[in-house]
């Protein structure tokens, strides 16, 4: 007997070790009574308060937050963007019965307080004019009507029905900047129950989610160094630290009447209240973690890296991480190489005969050559360490190739039968090495290298004398070498060729064609092309005996920089140069408009390639609409890429099919050239997730640069490395990344994206109006219509085309012959009806006449319409407060978007006798030097005409009396503008203080998956504060708050402040 029991015993401790093993990472709990609920596996689950089976209530596998308790505990309300954007919807814990609440399609959103039955209380970025402003909304989930309350800016609200605490300010998630000193630290606001909100903790630390429970204020804060949830009386005093957690932070704190509960690590923890001890909830969690098994991605999305081969009709790319070799039409492609490692480049050489592979580790990348027939490891770099690897550049024939790194070093490495060396051949402390070209018989190395912050010489690389010589002028930037086939020649670009245009407004010189290609003459004794007697360039077969003799004594370089021409090409942008012979081409554009930051094509639109003809001196097109250009060895073809799609084409002009606008199934082939490539790839998700945190840990290692702090990067990387374990999905490895990333306690560490789970997008359309119902005509109204900017389809309601003769106070009967009923919302019936689609409404006028249909293309989003809103406001409140003579400009960012809102601002309002420059909310970016370029033209005369009147000089120079406002999201850029105008002494900057976070970034270092991270890299020092604006901010010369009491009453006590400061300016200075 006391063996069976001892037997049964055994098979339960195994039994809870196998379930214990199979932890979840959980976030995001809410606890009622004995009941907790909590996110993992982007789903809902609950579990009892004491532990035990976790049980699975929602299957929506999408991005789900905050999850909050009905005040009777039988439902939860979350937010989720399972429909598109987030939108508030509520699950039935009887039942399971899951409803949609809201259809807003919120960029932000996230649930505070379920008070009362039927009253949840979020906060929303929707209908906020910037994204990182939120307020506070309450939902009747009777009426399914949302309030937007009047208390400013909102971040987390709690109430007990007579009390209020609410947190007007906040950095992202707690926890994902440690140790957060700046501007946008967690406020607290309390209203004791008479209608005035008084602040209560003044950011002395990181602070987030105050909640009332039993006469106090619970928060988290990270004042004491590590995050913890801390309470305090309601007049801001008896602080006390509740939990004492020393390693990680405690986050997604919230509580009843008896508990607190909260996520740490991945893990939840209970806290009673009564005794106040916390402790661990042991949760069995019964899933397969099936999201985190195999995958077979589209590769189309995730290609990094492609070489063609030599000879054949086959190629070999980087697809996320892993290197597949594949024929470029007939859809036969195989995997080499060790799926643990993660790949990054891929190139064949001695002809095709081997591939060389660089992988990433941890302290450096290593080098693989494999036989390419066989497909074993011939040569190994592993214990060298090359660092992270730029480019690797076979010879054409020798056994050497050329490796550059991230941090500007040059490598020649040799392999084969005389053994494997690797030796260091140049270095630049300035950017990197880059456009490395080898002559046609392996002698020379031409490549660019960068000589100072701005400009990069071609140097030339001598492989019998082991030397390197500069070849162009150290003044001006060149860079994309290439060889003629007898070396007599080399080609580059250089910025050399400005050509100035003129700006319209203030006759400013800029240069947006930039560069052009050069030609360099290796000896004096050669011809240029372009001037021999013939006019052209000898290109006869010869002999061929003699060419090769000439090619081994062409080469002198003394007064190199002298023996240059440009080619006679138009002014054009130039960003590629490729030879094969006597053949050239040149990949190109002309100017093109500012890209998003975030797309990995910062020149944001297509090019051209197009062959320089010798014999006539001209360009020939060969491919438009093109994004990037590699010509394969023997220069007969180009494989390009267009969009996610490659296609292999002919090189000679004349030989390529026209390109559809859309690829279907039935255009993949050898005629048309474009590549089936559909490899059947399998990724194995967990191996990749630890790929994945180790790149990002890496990247951190190599660029991370702030001198305050000495990071053990090897504690960081063993503190969160277990963490993955846990993980489920991609959203919860970012979480993971993020915390990781926090602890360097550096702004700009972020982590965008990755193969996320597509949502479905239904997302809500927009008509830039609000709506009411009108219980006696059973339609709706349009409360408010925003005008915005009519010339601007992005930023101006639909509702004010001309023609529509709509205005507020109409009616609004069906939308799509939907008919809108008290329950059937026009949001509801705007589901999906976005991407500038025709909407067709059933209208009249307020009295019910003219009842008609019109029809209106609908908006995506209405931020940009908001914003117009905002700025019109405060300018026509600006200009009738003092009488036109004051001007008001809102600069939203530091991006090309926040320099146009300042230009056009500036033309209007540099002759007023003052200006307001409203920085609030600045996102910052690179372009505040331009800005203070004309904030500080003094000007000293006037031109004077009889007809045009008087124009200042210097041009566009005002009368210099400024103000500048700034909030605690005025960031990045914004910090430095707000610092430079104080410094300047330009005038008072007024408001409080700024974010904070000044170490610029490169948005380049993208992982396997398509996810991004970012290195804070270029730290800023400044003559007046050193390097102390970096997790501080900037303080304003006069601080003034916008308390939820001015929301309440709609002041805008900055912009009142502003107003009266810019007036004792002007009458001083006058």
């Amino acid at each position: 007997m006391l063996k069976k029991i001892s037997l049964i015993l055994t098979f339960i401790s195994f039994a809870n070790l196998a379930l214990a093993s199979n932890n979840g990472y959980y976030q995001d709990p809410d606890v009622f009574k004995n009941l907790v609920v909590f996110v993992s596996e982007d789903d809902l689950w609950v579990v009892p308060k004491d532990g035990g089976d976790a049980k699975r209530i929602t299957t929506l596998g999408s991005d789900i937050k905050n999850p909050v308790f009905s005040p009777d505990g039988k439902k939860v309300v979350f937010s989720s963007n399972h429909n598109g954007g987030y939108d508030l919807y509520t699950v039935d814990l009887d039942t399971g019965e899951l409803t949609r609440v809201t259809y807003i399609s919120s960029g932000y959103l996230r649930i505070s307080d379920w008070y009362e039955p039927n009253t949840v209380y979020f906060v929303s970025d929707h209908t906020s004019a910037f994204n990182k402003e939120s307020h506070l909304f309450k939902l009747d989930l009777d009426a399914k009507k949302i309030e937007k309350q009047s208390y400013g800016g909102a971040k987390f609200f709690s109430t007990n029905g007579r009390q209020k605490a609410l947190q007007k300010i906040q950095y992202r998630e707690f926890g994902y900047w440690k140790s957060y000193k700046g501007g946008a630290t967690g406020d607290i606001w309390f209203d004791n129950g008479k209608g005035k909100f008084n602040e209560l903790f003044k950011n002395e630390a990181n602070t987030s989610r105050p909640t009332i429970i039993e006469g106090r204020i619970f928060f988290l804060s990270d004042k004491d160094g590590v995050g913890n949830i801390y309470s305090m009386d309601f007049e801001g005093r008896d602080i006390r630290q509740h939990t004492l957690h020393k390693d990680y932070y405690v986050r997604h704190f919230r509580g009843d009447n008896d508990s607190l509960v909260y996520s740490i690590a991945g893990d939840l923890y209970i806290h009673d209240i009564a005794t106040d001890k916390s402790k661990k909830i042991n949760i069995a969690f019964h899933s397969n973690k099936g999201k985190s098994d195999i995958k077979f991605p589209n590769a189309k999305n995730f290609i990094e890296h492609y070489s063609p081969h030599p000879k054949k009709d086959v190629f070999v790319q980087i697809i996320r991480g892993h290197v597949v070799v594949s024929h470029y039409f007939n859809g036969t492609s195989f995997e080499v190489g060790n799926k643990k490692y993660r790949y990054r480049i891929a190139e064949w050489a001695k002809e095709g005969k081997f591939i060389i592979l660089a992988s990433s580790f941890k302290e450096s990348d290593c080098i693989h050559i494999l036989d390419a027939n066989t497909l074993e490891i011939k040569h190994e770099f592993t214990g060298f360490k090359f660092g992270r690897i730029n480019a690797i550049i076979p010879a054409n024939k020798a056994d050497k190739f050329v490796v550059t790194n991230d941090t500007g070093d040059m490598f020649m490495v040799t392999f084969g039968k005389g053994g494997n060396e690797v030796s260091k051949i140049d270095a630049t402390k300035y950017g990197w090495i880059s456009g490395i070209s080898w002559s046609d018989d392996d002698m020379h190395i031409a490549y660019s290298a960068m000589n100072s912050n701005k400009n990069a010489v071609i140097k030339l690389y001598s492989i019998r004398n082991h030397e390197s010589s500069v070849l162009t002028e150290e003044d001006s930037n060149a860079w994309a070498t290439r060889f003629d086939s007898k070396s007599k020649f080399l080609y580059f670009l250089s910025d050399r060729n400005y050509v100035p245009f003129t700006d319209y407004h203030d006759g400013r010189i800029f240069y947006p064609m930039w560069n052009k290609p050069y030609i360099m003459s290796l000896n004096r004794e050669n011809l240029m092309p372009f001037y021999g007697a013939s006019g052209a360039l000898d290109v006869s077969e010869g002999d061929q005996e003699d060419d090769k003799k000439e090619a081994k004594s062409i080469i002198n370089i003394k007064n190199s920089h002298r023996k240059i021409v440009p080619f006679p090409v138009p002014d054009m942008l130039y960003y590629n140069i490729y030879s094969s012979g006597d053949k050239i081409w040149f990949l190109m554009s002309g100017p093109q408009p500012n890209a998003d930051i975030l797309t990995r094509d910062s020149q944001g639109g297509k090019k051209t390639l197009q062959m320089f003809d010798f014999n006539k001196n001209k360009l020939v097109p060969i491919a438009d609409g093109i994004e990037d250009a590699i010509l394969t060895k023997n220069g007969e073809s180009f494989l390009i890429r267009v969009g996610a799609e490659l296609r292999l084409i002919s090189s000679m002009p004349g030989g390529n099919p026209s390109q559809p606008q859309e690829i279907t199934s039935s255009d993949y082939g050898a005629d048309s050239g474009w590549v089936y490539n559909d490899p059947n790839l399998m990724v194995n998700v967990k191996d990749e997730w630890y790929k994945i945190y180790n790149e990002a840990w890496a990247n951190q290692k190599d660029r991370f640069n702030n001198p305050r702090h000495n990071i053990n990067w090897n504690e960081i990387y063993q503190k969160y490395k277990p963490l993955l374990e846990k993980v489920s999905t991609r959203l919860e490895l970012n979480d993971v990344l993020w915390e990781m990333q926090g602890e360097l306690k550096t702004s700009h560490a972020y982590v965008f994206g990755g193969d996320i789970k597509e949502q479905n997008n239904y997302t809500v359309a927009k008509l830039g109006a609000t709506f009411t119902y009108d219980e006696n005509e059973k339609a709706y109204r349009f409360e408010r219509i925003y005008r915005g900017e009519p010339w601007n389809s992005r930023a101006a309601s639909p509702l004010k085309y001309p023609g529509l003769k709509l205005r507020e106070r109409d009616l609004l009967y069906s939308i799509n012959n939907l008919k809108l009923t008290k329950e059937f919302t026009p949001e509801m019936a705007l589901v999906n009806a976005g991407n500038d689609r025709s909407i067709i409404l059933e209208v009249a006028y307020n009295n019910g006449q003219s009842r008609r249909y019109v029809h209106v293309n609908s908006l995506d989003k209405e931020y940009d319409l908001y914003y117009k809103e905002f700025i019109k406001t405060n300018g026509s409140y600006v200009a009738k407060k003092t009488d036109g003579k004051i001007c008001y400009i809102h600069v939203p960012d530091m991006m090309p978007r926040g320099f146009t809102e300042f230009y056009k601002g500036y033309l209007n309002c540099y002759n007023k006798d003052g200006i307001i420059i409203d920085a609030r909310y600045n996102g910052g970016g690179y372009v505040s030097s331009q800005i203070l370029d004309f904030l500080t033209r003094h000007r000293i005369g006037v031109f004077d005409s009889k007809i045009m009147g008087k124009e200042a000089y210097p041009s566009l120079a005002s009368k210099g009396n400024y103000v500048l406002l700034v909030n605690q999201y005025s960031g990045s850029d914004g910090d430095i503008f707000a610092n430079a105008f104080k410094f300047m002494r330009l005038g008072p900057v007024i408001g409080k203080r700024t974010w904070g976070g000044t170490i610029g970034i490169r948005m380049d270092k993208y992982l396997v998956d398509g996810a991004l991270t970012t290195q804070p890299e270029f730290i800023s020092w400044f003559a007046n504060t050193g390097y102390d604006i970096e997790n501080y901010g900037v303080d304003p010369n006069i601080e003034v708050e916008n308390t939820p009491n001015d929301a309440i009453e709609g002041k805008d006590t900055q912009l009142d402040r502003a107003i009266e400061e810019i007036t004792k300016l002007v009458m001083e200075n006058n």
